[in-house]
């Protein structure tokens, strides 16, 4: 039973009870990275990007790009038009058939 037993263990922590000891045991890693972060942000953007207003941003395009409207109008026929195409020479039905019942 006495084998069970294991000596408590310490606080990953060490104690900041003076000056010394905050300077000493505080831990700077994440607060040097977000400095780094804004500081990469300033000389890229101009200046923190979370700040900044949507107008800065973003730009908002309403005119488009005339290569892109010219690329959409050519349609291009199906597939299955193509290949009816090479095959027969006599046009395909604009309209399906009425039945008789209709007609009369």
């Amino acid at each position: 039973m006495a084998d069970t037993m294991l000596a408590p263990t310490s606080y990953k922590q060490p104690s900041r009870k003076g000056k010394k000891a905050w300077r000493k045991n505080v831990d700077l890693n994440d607060l040097t990275a977000n400095l780094e972060d804004v500081r990469t942000q300033i000389i890229q953007h101009g200046g923190v990007v979370s700040e900044k207003p949507a107008a800065d941003l973003f730009a908002l395009d309403t005119t488009g790009d005339s290569t892109i409207a010219l690329q959409q109008s050519k349609s291009k026929l199906l597939k299955a038009d193509e290949i009816l195409a090479q095959r027969s020479a006599v046009p395909g039905l604009e309209q399906r058939k009425r039945k008789a019942l209709d007609l009369a």
